[in-house]
């Protein structure tokens, strides 16, 4: 039996975000979201991450427009314009440890995630850096993601698993993919796995801006 955390990213996109929502309820799941606070800005979408909240999800930070990796980019605000104005957005549905994701191109890992003094800022902040350990495609692929995520389940013995709670491609095109959840939850359930809210220390470099572990694999 392995464990596994799910994990959404992107939201919230109110149907879709409650559509998950309705998914969970129905399995007793809680999970985390890790929202983009541009979509807290209006009323349908800041309505959905209450409801999160209120389920019992935990509810993060996962930037202000999800457009650049900060160590990828050369503007010396891109912090406050990222993850401050964000995490002020998100304001009272933060959970106290003020979980941030940040954004990976496509879930890469790599030396473009942060620069150096990006990690100071987080940790005087006392954020906590919530990264994963494998991602499905769900966002492009309705067909093949709900094989490759139990493939990475299966594959270790605790998988922090990025999912989205959205429609599909930033262009607008629609792959449906969140409506292949149930049969997902399901799945894993019946292969034995056990579905946890609680966060794998192994992807927890900082925790409430404590260095954990070396982040220097993150940095530009």
């Amino acid at each position: 039996m392995a464990k596994v955390t799910i994990t959404f990213d992107n939201g919230p996109e109110p149907q879709i975000t409650h559509n998950v929502l309705d998914v969970l309820a129905r399995h007793d799941i809680k999970t985390s979201f890790y929202v983009i606070g541009h979509k807290l800005e209006n009323e349908e979408g800041r309505t959905a991450a209450l409801r999160a909240k209120s389920e019992g999800h935990w509810i993060g930070n996962h930037s202000y427009s999800h457009s650049v990796s900060l160590g990828a980019s050369d503007d010396p605000h891109i912090y406050d314009i990222e993850v401050t104005k964000s995490q002020e957005i998100i304001g009272d549905l933060s959970h106290p440890d003020r979980l941030f994701r940040p954004f990976c191109n496509a879930g890469i890992i790599d030396h473009r995630v942060f620069k150096r003094d990006h990690i100071s800022r987080l940790a005087e902040d006392g954020y906590t850096c919530v990264m994963f350990n494998a991602v499905t495609g769900d966002w492009a692929d309705r067909e093949g993601w709900v094989a490759r995520g139990i493939a990475e389940i299966e594959s270790r013995p605790w998988t922090t698993l990025v999912l989205h709670d959205i429609a599909g491609w930033p262009d607008g095109t629609q792959t449906g993919s969140m409506e292949r959840l149930d049969e997902f939850i399901s799945l894993v359930r019946d292969s034995g796995h056990e579905i946890l809210q609680e966060l794998d220390p192994d992807c927890i470099p900082m925790r409430c801006g404590e260095l954990i572990k070396s982040m220097d694999d993150l940095v530009n």
